[in-house]
Formats: C-alpha cells, structure tokens, sequence
C-alpha cells in the first residue's frame, strides 16, 4: 500500500519478503532454544525440590530467557504458572537494572562513532574501519553500509549491512584488500 511512496519497496520486494522469512525462521529457532532451556530448568527445579511446593525460577534464569530467548517477563510467568513454578520477579527486575546499567557505563565512554579513545591503537583501528568498509564494498558491493562500531585500544568491533554470513572466501578476499592498502604505508590525515 506504500509503494507509491516508497518505490524502493516494489523494487526491492522479493529480498524484503526473503528478509522477512528469514528472520522469521531465526526468530522461531530462538524461541524453541529458549522453550527447550526453559524445559530443562522447570525439571531441574522438579528434581531438586520434590517435596518443595514453592518451586522458583531464579531472577537470573528468567533474566537468561528474556535477554537471550527474547521471553518477556510476562511469557516466563505464564510458562512457569503451567510448570506449577513462580517467578522470582524482584530479582529479574535487580538483574534488569544491573544490564542497564551495565550499558549505559559501556556507552558513556564512546564517542559518535564508535571511538572510545583517541590513543594510537585506537586511531590505527579507526583507520582499520575505513578500510574494511572499502573492501566489504569492492567485494559484496555498494548495498554495504557500516551499521557502527566500537573501537578501543584492544580490539574494533564493526557491523555492516549484508543480507547473509560471509563465506571463508570473502572473508579472505577482504583481508587481502586490506592489507594491501595497510603495506602501502599511504599518510593518513583526518
């Protein structure tokens, strides 16, 4: 219905829709992941506890399935009801805010851009995500954009947009594109 607004989205259909079937498929897999995780916790809790009627999900188990498995709090408490379990609801909250809180520290140390800081690994780093960029492009082509990155003095994490995992072949071809560009020994200036 959008499609005289969006043309992209008539021209783009059938990678959309396999998009979408994709990560549906991705999605369904989780969640019988988590089911199963879920499963094999409520027996613990049955054999450990047989003469126990208060029988508990930890706050760190259902934190697990609500971070991992992407089980609201509300799913875990209607599963553990069917199981004859409760939740401990005080301490999913307690791990909750301990994972916030946990990201905003991560987070305040960055700058727009992914560079948490300007010392000279990290600045080689940096200059390593424009290459990297270059090449995931000359190799996958130009519908590769950088999607962000974190960058400090050990290591650069970088994403980008590509529709599937990159097989050993082009992880390989990027390499050398890389490190071609990186043996040149070419001045950098920002």
């Amino acid at each position: 219905i959008y499609k005289n607004i969006y043309p992209e989205l008539e021209k783009n259909k059938n990678n959309i829709l396999d998009e979408i079937k994709k990560e549906t498929a991705k999605f369904e897999k989780t969640l019988e992941k988590g089911l199963k995780k879920f499963k094999i916790q409520s027996l613990k809790l049955e054999t450990q506890n047989q003469n126990t009627k208060n029988k508990i999900i930890t706050g760190k188990v259902a934190f697990d399935l609500f971070q991992t498995y992407g089980f609201p709090i509300e799913i875990i408490e209607e599963l553990a009801k069917e199981h004859n379990l409760s939740v401990d609801k005080k301490g999913f909250q307690k791990e909750y805010k301990k994972h916030q809180q946990l990201s905003r520290t991560a987070s305040a140390g960055m700058f727009k851009g992914g560079l948490a800081d300007a010392g000279k690994e990290a600045t080689k780093y940096h200059t390593a995500t424009h290459l990297l960029l270059a090449a995931l492009r000359q190799i996958l082509g130009n519908h590769v954009y950088q999607k962000g990155s974190n960058i400090n003095s050990e290591r650069l994490r970088f994403d980008f947009s590509h529709p599937k995992k990159l097989s050993n072949d082009e992880k390989r071809k990027v390499e050398i594109l890389v490190n071609e560009q990186i043996q040149k020994k070419l001045p950098v200036t920002y």
